[in-house]
């Protein structure tokens, strides 16, 4: 892993920590707003109980006694009760502070309940007031950091464990119980981020392996082709030979034919020589004699060039069945492999966002230019041809291809059929169509046949069309052993 990936990943995690931690101060947020709305009802609710109970003593206490007396006995339970809060008396509209035992020194929402007392002349109101709600930000930081400022405060007082026990811990609980439900969660993607990332690694080995397969296995059935292609060439020129000698030695047999018709006496003697009755026999030519066994040597050795040529003819015959055994062997061996690495290529495309590894476009085409900048320089023009035949198949399987990815649907508008050329077997061009006036992407398949599709870039100018024939061949996982050529510049 290079400094830039580190960097990267370091980047990743640090942002993913800041997102989880935003998340959990966001429920926290939320968890204390909630909390602090119920709890202004609650005591709201109190409130009003607790002045209901003090406004049925307080018109009991009139029946027997007077309105002072009774105001007396009033303050007096209110004071030896002590209820959390701010109590005031109002008479005739002179407030008057009963108790004031406020028990939070910080600054919070006030909640106040009203109520007036009895059937006094005098219109006694008494009014609870209790500080509830703090500032909720603030009340997050202090579930975050456990109550910190207020642990200072604290410390040297008698109720200090009261306080630890009873408001810090409950206080910074839903905190911490966010912080291991989403650490949890954290972990349980991460281990199922592990096994994605494996199975997508297993998944681009399987799929280089089947590349380097279909590689070899390509250039063996090349092989094939030639070897069968030379056996058939050798295979015409022993047929021509087998013509040739079959000419000739009928010719030569017909000559003999009619030397023999010329010279019915055929018995060679030698000259002067009589038989047993002393008759004497013709005398056949010594210049005849030659010639005619001359024609024989001559059919006999052609006879003999004709057997070895069959011979040769039905080795060169079995060699050459042999040969297109295994050439078809090859390439159905070569369409099996074509289907398998298909498949290997919409799993590992399927795999690719969910495990993360180079999924960002910007990512791609950062790493398209920085790892291999290089791109080949051709020697000649490509000629544009509008052929429609016989790539119908290859056109669909470049269309579905590019279709895995769809933020190529912005440089690739479209992709047609061209005219297949076996000498482009496995490479692609950046060119000019002459008839569209358009940059285009020339792929032609690693196949026998140099089966050819045209992908139209969005690009209006050539070193926009590098870049965008560039990013298809290092995105697309079935072009990166294409080997790209530039021909604007030629």
């Amino acid at each position: 892993m290079d400094f830039g990936n580190r960097t990267f990943a370091w980047l990743n995690l640090v942002n993913y920590i800041l997102l989880c931690f935003a998340l959990i101060v966001a429920l926290t947020w939320v968890n204390n707003t909630w909390f602090y709305e119920a709890k202004d009802i609650s005591v709201k609710e109190f409130q009003g109980h607790y002045l209901s109970l003090l406004d049925e003593m307080f018109s009991q206490c009139l029946k027997q006694n007077t309105s002072d007396l009774c105001e007396q006995q009033l303050t007096q339970v209110i004071q030896q009760a002590k209820p959390k809060g701010v109590l005031t008396l109002t008479r005739a509209g002179q407030p008057v502070e009963i108790l004031n035992n406020q028990y939070y020194s910080d600054q919070r929402s006030i909640v106040t309940t009203d109520r007036t007392l009895g059937q006094s002349p005098d219109l006694l109101t008494l009014t609870y007031a209790q500080h509830s709600s703090p500032v909720i930000w603030l009340s997050v930081v202090r579930s975050i950091t456990f109550s910190a400022a207020d642990h200072w405060e604290k410390w040297n007082d008698a109720d200090y464990w009261d306080f630890v026990l009873n408001i810090a811990i409950p206080r910074s609980r839903p905190f911490w119980f966010f912080c291991g439900l989403i650490i949890c969660t954290a972990v349980l993607n991460f281990l199922r981020f592990r096994e994605l990332r494996s199975l997508y690694e297993n998944a681009k080995v399987t799929e280089h392996r089947l590349v380097e397969k279909l590689q070899r296995v390509q250039a063996e059935a090349n092989a094939a082709f030639e070897s069968n292609e030379t056996l058939s060439h050798a295979l015409k020129e022993h047929s021509s030979t087998i013509e040739k000698t079959t000419m000739e030695l009928m010719q030569k047999q017909q000559e003999l034919h009619e030397w023999q018709a010329k010279n019915p006496q055929t018995d060679t003697v030698a000259a002067g020589e009589q038989s047993k009755d002393d008759k004497p026999h013709l005398v056949i030519d010594n210049s005849q004699q030659k010639h005619a066994k001359a024609l024989s040597h001559e059919i006999h050795r052609l006879k003999t060039k004709l057997e070895n040529a069959g011979e040769e003819t039905a080795k060169l015959i079995q060699a050459r069945n042999s040969a297109q055994h295994e050439l078809d062997n090859k390439r159905a061996y070569v369409a099996e492999l074509k289907k398998q690495l298909e498949a290997a290529e919409k799993r590992t495309s399927k795999l690719e966002p969910k495990a993360g590894d180079d999924v960002g476009w910007r990512k791609k085409l950062f790493k398209a230019f920085l790892h291999n900048p290089k791109v080949q320089t051709a020697s000649k023009q490509t000629k544009v041809n509008s052929g429609r035949h016989h790539s119908s198949d290859f056109v669909a399987l470049v269309a579905e291809a590019i279709a895995s990815y769809p933020e190529l649907s912005a440089i690739a508008e479209s992709v047609t059929s061209i005219a297949y050329n076996p000498k482009k077997r496995g490479q692609a061009d950046v060119t000019v169509d002459g008839k569209k006036n358009r940059f285009v992407l020339n792929i032609y398949d690693d196949g026998d046949e140099g089966f050819g599709a045209q992908i139209l870039l969005s690009a209006q100018k050539e070193w926009e069309a590098i870049i965008e024939a560039k990013c298809l061949i290092e995105t697309v996982s079935r072009f990166k052993h294409l080997t790209l050529n530039d021909r604007l510049a030629v």
